[in-house]
């Protein structure tokens, strides 16, 4: 198992690199066509909106995986023993209460506009 987290957490850090990297290369090229060659690129605008997407998603769940994400820990950082169990539980219930309304609110409205 925990060879399996090694190759996970490798992937994800190299995907994140190479996502990381295509954004630095892509607003690069962007910003040189656009003020040195007086051509914008047509390409670059597309590509970067579509890496930036899956750059965050892929770093917002090797942020989740790790258990890193941002969050405003001043009571879980204090708490011990089952106290932090219990309360990590009702956090991650909050979570999942929060996205269950949004997507039936999001399912609501695109009934209204339907």
């Amino acid at each position: 198992m925990k060879k399996l987290d090694k190759i996970l957490d490798n992937v994800m850090r190299f995907l994140m690199a190479v996502a990381m990297f295509a954004l630095l290369a892509g607003g690069t090229w962007q910003i040189f066509t656009r003020w040195i060659l007086h051509n914008p690129s047509t390409v670059t605008d597309e590509f970067l909106r579509y890496v930036l997407i899956w750059a965050s998603m892929i770093g917002s769940a090797y942020c989740f995986y790790k258990d890193k994400h941002l969050a405003l820990d001043l009571v879980k950082g204090r708490a011990k023993g089952a106290f932090n169990v219990v309360l990590s539980v009702f956090i991650i219930l909050a979570r999942v209460l929060k996205y269950v309304q949004l997507f039936v609110e999001r399912k609501e409205k695109k009934g209204e506009n339907a």
